[in-house]
């Protein structure tokens, strides 16, 4: 049997017991420091301007059909800094799945001492389809699913965070809507159509000075599905001389993490993370590489406030 057909036949199996694989709900990053608002609607604004992130992701590189993901996402503080509005899209691919996720972000801003308290709500949508008809129906035998089956979902989740120039915490459900991926096709599509479930996440963070040329950033994040082990992502990145960093981390059950960052002066900053998996399917597949670049435009305010490093 060849790969891209076990990788179909074992996707069609997860389906049909209701067992959802990770890049089917939810999308997973290493550096999802700089990208909390794929999980938290309540980030929106706190970077204190108009600030643009991009994310590529390849999973469990040289495993045909293993995940994909391409994530973009803009945000921006309105003019009193009270209000936060984001967008927020994903591409995820999986074999024959894939996904798209478009979600716009509002959040509501209250200065907190020296931070600020932010309450986040979103709104989107999910289409979710998968491509029936690329399986080879004698490797999936008796299942003959045949035609194509698609489906949009409506999205909603909301967010709470506080942040302040060193110290971030926050938690969110990007979205608590229940459904079915699709209902329509044939009746065997409509037998392994997957149901959408809600995901719940914590985050926590801080960057500590370590001397005139090093700063230290931990943080973690942590991901609850309903029926399903609770996963943790924690790491560590030294940061030397406001520019560069150099970092680990571990997800439980899953992997090591180790990473390189630059930051601009002006800006602009870059990333790169990979993955090394630890769990069963180490010995198929060369690890994940993720790479990131993003961009803040101000708005020729005070930079106090903006997270440079988170």
């Amino acid at each position: 049997m060849k790969k891209n057909n076990l990788i179909a036949a074992l996707l069609l199996f997860f389906m049909a017991f209701g067992i959802e694989a990770s890049a089917q709900q939810e999308t997973q990053y290493s550096q999802y420091m700089f990208n909390q608002l794929a999980y938290n609607p309540a980030y929106a604004g706190s970077r204190d301007a108009l600030s643009a992130t991009m994310i590529v992701r390849r999973q469990w590189l040289g495993f045909a059909g293993g995940p994909a993901t391409g994530a973009f996402n803009i945000h921006t503080p309105s003019g009193n800094e009270r209000h936060g509005f984001g967008l927020d899209f994903a591409h995820d691919q999986l074999g024959v799945t894939s996904e798209n996720q478009l979600s716009l972000d509002y959040a509501y801003r209250i200065p907190v001492k020296k931070g600020f308290l932010s309450l986040g709500i979103r709104g989107g949508f999910l289409h979710h389809k998968v491509n029936f008809s690329e399986i080879n129906p004698n490797d999936v035998d008796p299942i003959k699913p045949g035609q194509d089956a698609a489906g949009i979902l409506p999205r909603a989740g909301a967010g709470i965070y506080y942040y302040t120039k060193k110290f971030y915490v926050g938690a969110s459900a990007p979205n608590f809507l229940a459904g079915r991926y699709f209902s329509t096709g044939n009746s065997v599509a409509s037998q392994l159509a997957s149901t959408q479930v809600m995901h719940g996440f914590g985050m926590i963070g801080a960057t500590l000075p370590m001397g005139k040329n090093v700063m230290f950033r931990p943080s973690a994040v942590v991901k609850y599905v309903p029926n399903s082990p609770i996963q943790a992502d924690g790491n560590i990145t030294f940061f030397f001389k406001k520019v560069f960093g150099v970092g680990a981390g571990y997800r439980t059950g899953d992997a090591l993490v180790f990473m390189l960052e630059y930051q601009s002066q002006r800006r602009f900053r870059a990333g790169y993370a990979y993955d090394m998996t630890l769990s069963q399917l180490s010995g198929t597949n060369s690890g994940s590489h993720e790479l990131m670049i993003g961009l803040d435009l101000g708005w020729g305010k005070s930079n106090f406030m903006t997270p440079r490093y988170f």
